[in-house]
């Protein structure tokens, strides 16, 4: 299953499928991983534990995408922060300055109840 997925990776040119695929490939290693682990006979009980934890893994591979969407978050709303008073003090948009400042702290204010 691991050569098929690492064929589709090579063979498709979509990012997103790619990514899609690499996770799936993620998920299936650390299931086997856990079944070698202790022994290298194949025991059903063993099978059925790693399936039954499948749903842990996912849940932690969507922990790390949250963090990483959280610190873009923060890093867009300190631009746009930066930028707008930058615009705002220099009086060159001073509107938009206004804005952009109100926006940012908007995102960085999501970006703090996203984390908690």
């Amino acid at each position: 299953m691991i050569g098929f997925i690492q064929l589709h990776l090579l063979s498709d040119k979509k990012m997103y499928v790619k990514i899609q695929l690499m996770m799936l490939m993620k998920i299936v290693c650390n299931i086997f991983h856990k079944l070698n682990q202790d022994s290298e006979d194949v025991d059903p009980r063993k099978i059925l534990e790693a399936v039954k934890e499948l749903p842990k893994e996912i849940l932690k591979i969507l922990k790390e995408w949250l963090s990483v969407l959280i610190l873009i978050l923060y890093f867009v709303g300190a631009l746009l922060v930066v930028f707008g008073i930058i615009e705002w003090a220099t009086s060159y948009n001073e509107s938009e300055g206004k804005r952009y400042v109100v926006r940012g702290f908007i995102i960085i204010l999501l970006a703090l109840l996203i984390s908690v």
